[in-house]
């Protein structure tokens, strides 16, 4: 892998990882319903949030406006849950889920200022 990065700039790599992630959230989201674990209690909004937290962290690599990617994550956060609710297999819209990307692409975004570059 280290490879091929070698003729990428750093700024290209950092999009790469963005672009992986956001495709593996999709991906996550996608699953049927069926095929989900069980997440009782309130667990399946800590994981969108830390999915989302991950999303905005790595776009913020890539494209270091905060305020830009907060909207961007938001938006896409919520465009996941549209998408849920037409899939044929279980899956439904939930505020909720939504509320918990918008508050984790937020933390990513507080990580990534804080974290030492």
């Amino acid at each position: 892998m280290s490879f091929i990065f070698k003729f990428i700039d750093q700024q290209a790599q950092n999009r790469i990882y963005a672009i992986v992630w956001t495709v593996i959230i999709l991906i996550g989201c996608s699953l049927p319903g069926k095929d989900v674990p069980d997440m009782s209690m309130g667990i399946d909004k800590v994981v969108h949030c830390l999915m989302m937290a991950g999303f905005g962290f790595l776009w913020l690599y890539s494209i270091p406006k905060v305020y830009f990617v907060i909207l961007l994550g938001t938006v896409y956060g919520f465009a996941l849950e549209f998408w849920q609710q037409i899939l044929p297999f279980g899956r439904t819209f939930d505020v909720l889920d939504g509320v918990a990307d918008t508050v984790g692409v937020i933390l990513g975004a507080i990580v990534w200022k804080i974290w030492p570059r």
